[in-house]
Formats: structure tokens, C-alpha cells, sequence
């Protein structure tokens, strides 16, 4: 047959897709098992359980089975809520019940499975084994089913090098030329599987470079998590770190610094060279000035998920306009920080303090529509990420030049001033030597933007790697 056209599979990572199915080949083992398992055991009743939208997925699975099952076979789909209220008269100890969580935390299946494990009757999960249900449910009777997103459908937290390259080049062609693989609040096995895709990008940087790893978490306060899982919240621990850093250069840690044993976190991290930012954080301003002591250096996205101001106790929106040495960082979308907000943080601190950032989920440079951040399920509307079960801002679609097209806009400061908080500050905050400015001795790192702050052309390490 002529050869008449070619089809090019862009950031086709084949190693990735071969070790995809072997995980979904051994998945499907499992649950191979667990089926021979209930088989074995006998059964009167399945029960297909879920709500929103695994609840809809479910009543597929439902109709297939009651079409081409055995013909003694009898499924049920019920809705975890409804349950709750109403129970079902056809459900006993002898019965079985397959649910499903993304987010390994939906409060109505969580309480469904507390439930009806006490009736005797045995429930199975397609769940994250550490997380609430799966916890409830036992690691034994859970299958774990991933997923992938980020920008550009592209997570940190994916921990594959393709997910990476796939964020890499999104960030350089929004004017990136540096930045920092941002986690998530997972288990200890995740981020070092993250921290470890990290250091195979970093071995080859395609696209915009990265220098090290951003852990926002775990070591929050579980009263601010925000988009972060309360599943894996967890005290300071510095060997965990140490652990991580050993995989991949941990630059900088987001804590909270009120929490038990996170003022001897930041002593440690800080004499071995990691920046520590009080991020998810209910933090009073004696405890701003406790950390700051301690060497914290920076406030994570600045406003969001920490204590507010107040007249009778500053917390850390208060800390971070009073204090002249803290850096804090700030999206600039307009929406984590109103135009208003905006203005009145860049009047009232030094340029030199500020550090303008995207906190970009994976659902940037996409569509509208549901995803995912960390197991926690999100929905964007309008170009704003949030939580579907609770609503909260969950990360932004922000690019980052429209983000130093909004402040300039807003606070007419000049670009030459301006510019210092996209890269010659964070350079300076995270010890990058080199990195920052256009002058002799430094890396020619640069981008040209046209008059609406379009990227038109991105140089990294003095090759041009990005034309519009």
C-alpha cells in the first residue's frame, strides 16, 4: 500500500505506555482474585454503590451485567445517600457490594461502607487504598485506578516523565523558562515516585528547566487544606525529606508552622539548604515570628488557605504585609486575589518581596470540564478550578504572562520593576545562582512578549527553544 500520509503521535512515550498496561494487567489480576474470592464464598446479591458521577458509571455496568449475567444473578445500583436514609430490603450479610472513590473520601459512601461493614456484609472498592474508604474497606479488598492530568491534561503528581515534558513545554510556551514540579499531599511512596520522574527530567530538560521540587504539604494544618487530601496530612518529619531530597534537589517546603515539631523542621531544612514558605496554615503572627526566627522565608500563595487579618490578631495575611523581609508569593489571576487586592499588596510591599506564581493545575491550557488534583475530584467553569464537593478554589488555569499582564494593568508599575517578581527574586529566594537577570555572567534565560503579553519568543540557555 502507497504511503500517502503520516501520523505523528505527539510526546509518545513508549516505555511509559508498555509500563501502563503492565500495572493495568496486574490490576486486572487482582480483581480477577477478588472475583474468584466472592465466587468461592457464594453470594445472594450484588450491590453496585456510588454517587454523582461514578454513580453514572456504575449503571452501565449494571445493565451489562443484568443483560449478561447468569440468569440467578441479581444486581442492584443504589446511591450511597439514598442507602444511608433508606437502606434496601434485598441487602444481607450475605450480600456484595462494589463501590467506587476517586477521591478516596466521599463522605457518603465513607459512611455507607462504616455501615454496612457492621451489617457483615462484605464491600469491595476501586479506591486509593490509604485513603478513607479504602482505609475502611481494607487495603486487601481495594483495586487502585489511577488517572492522568496537568497542564496541558499533565500533573507533577503523576510521577511520569512524559506528564513532566508535557508540563515543561506548556510552562515555556506561556514564558517560562524555570520552575518548580509542584506535589501534592500524598503518601510518602507517591512523592518519591514524583521526586524520582523529577530527576529523570532533569537528566534531559527538552523544555522550560526545572532546578528542583516545590513540596506543598504534607505537613499542613488539616483545618486549611483547601484542594489538598486530608488523607495523607501528617506532622513534620525531616527524614521524609531528607529521604526525597536524596531522589531529587527539594528546593523548597510549604508547611505549617504552627503544627507540633514544625519549628525544628524549619531549623533543620533551613541549615541544609531548604527553603521552607508557610502555606495551609492557621498560623498567629507570634507564630509567623517563631518560624521566621527559625529561617522560614516565604508565605505560599499569598492569602489563600492562611489565617486572615484581623484587628485583634494579624495572622499571616497581616504578617506577610507588615513583615519587609519575607518574600510572598501571589497568583495573579484576578480570582485567588481580587483587582482590589492586587493593588493594595503591591502598593504596600517592596518588589523585591514579591514572587508572582501560576499554581497552575493540570486542567491549564485545557478546556472546561471535570479533572482531578491529588484523588480530590475538581470541576472548571469558566476557566476557575474548584472542588466539586466543597466548591474551594482548587489551583488555577492562570498562564503566567497574562499573570504580569494583569498586575501591570492593574497597579501601573513599570515592566522594569515588575519583572524582578517573575525571576530575579525567585532566583534569589531559592539560592539559583546565575538565574534571573540579563547581564553579563548570567544564563541567557528570555522571553519576548508582544504588546497583550503574548509569548513570541523563548530562549533557554541562550537557544532559542520557543518561536509563536
Amino acid at each position: 500500500m502507497k504511503e500517502t500520509e503520516k501520523i505523528e503521535i505527539m510526546h509518545f512515550d513508549q516505555e511509559g505506555y508498555l509500563e501502563d498496561g503492565k500495572a493495568l494487567y496486574e490490576t486486572g489480576k487482582k480483581m480477577t482474585a477478588l472475583a474468584d474470592k466472592v465466587a468461592d464464598e457464594g453470594y445472594d446479591a450484588v450491590f453496585l454503590m456510588g454517587v454523582g458521577g461514578t454513580w453514572d458509571e456504575l449503571m452501565q455496568l449494571e445493565y451489562l451485567m443484568n443483560k449478561f449475567g447468569d440468569r440467578d444473578l441479581e444486581v442492584y445500583l443504589i446511591h450511597a445517600a439514598e442507602w444511608n436514609a433508606m437502606g434496601h430490603k434485598r441487602m444481607t450479610e450475605k450480600s456484595v457490594v462494589l463501590t467506587a472513590s476517586e477521591s478516596g473520601t466521599t463522605p457518603e459512601v465513607l459512611e455507607a461502607v462504616g455501615k454496612m461493614r457492621e451489617m457483615g456484609v462484605r464491600v469491595f472498592a476501586m479506591t486509593n487504598p490509604e485513603g478513607k474508604i479504602g482505609q475502611a474497606v481494607g487495603a486487601e479488598n481495594c483495586v487502585m485506578m489511577a488517572s492522568d492530568h496537568g497542564a496541558g491534561g499533565c500533573d507533577t503528581c503523576d510521577a511520569k516523565l512524559e506528564s513532566l515534558r508535557t508540563i515543561a513545554e506548556c510552562k515555556m510556551k506561556e514564558g517560562v523558562t524555570s520552575w518548580l514540579p509542584t506535589t501534592l499531599t500524598l503518601s510518602p511512596k507517591v512523592l518519591e515516585d514524583v521526586c524520582a520522574s523529577v530527576a529523570e527530567y532533569m537528566k534531559n530538560q527538552e523544555f522550560a528547566k526545572t532546578p528542583g521540587v516545590h513540596l506543598e504539604g504534607p505537613f499542613i494544618n488539616p483545618k486549611c487544606c483547601g484542594a489538598q487530601n486530608p488523607a495523607f496530612v501528617r506532622q513534620p518529619d525531616y527524614d521524609e525529606v531528607a529521604n526525597l531530597n536524596s531522589i531529587a534537589k527539594v528546593l523548597l517546603v510549604s508547611l505549617a508552622p504552627e503544627m507540633p515539631g514544625a519549628i525544628e523542621f524549619i531549623e533543620k531544612a533551613t541549615a541544609n539548604g531548604i527553603r521552607c514558605s508557610a502555606g495551609h496554615s492557621a498560623a498567629t503572627h507570634e507564630d509567623f515570628n517563631r518560624a521566621k526566627s527559625a529561617g522560614l522565608a516565604h508565605l505560599t500563595h499569598y492569602c489563600n488557605q492562611m489565617s486572615p487579618l484581623h484587628h485583634r490578631e494579624i495572622g499571616l495575611v497581616g504578617s506577610g504585609l507588615l513583615d519587609r523581609e519575607i518574600k510572598i508569593e501571589i497568583i495573579c489571576d484576578t480570582i485567588h486575589l481580587c483587582a482590589d487586592m492586587l493593588k493594595t499588596v503591591f502598593k504596600n510591599k517592596d518588589s523585591d518581596q514579591m514572587l508572582m506564581i501560576t499554581d497552575s493545575l493540570a486542567c491549564s491550557w485545557m478546556p472546561d470540564g471535570p479533572g482531578d488534583l491529588g484523588g480530590l475530584p475538581i470541576i472548571v467553569k469558566d476557566g476557575v478550578a474548584r472542588l466539586q464537593e466543597s466548591g474551594a478554589l482548587a489551583g488555577s488555569t492562570l498562564k503566567y504572562a497574562h499573570g504580569l499582564k494583569n498586575v501591570h494593568r492593574l497597579t501601573g508599575k513599570p515592566l522594569s520593576d515588575l519583572v524582578k517578581a517573575t525571576s530575579w527574586n525567585q532566583a534569589q529566594s531559592l539560592g539559583l545562582e546565575g538565574l534571573g537577570k540579563i547581564a553579563p555572567g548570567f544564563t541567557a534565560d528570555m522571553v519576548l512578549l508582544d504588546d497583550d503579553f503574548n509569548t513570541c519568543k523563548v530562549f533557554i540557555d541562550g537557544v532559542e527553544k520557543y518561536s509563536a
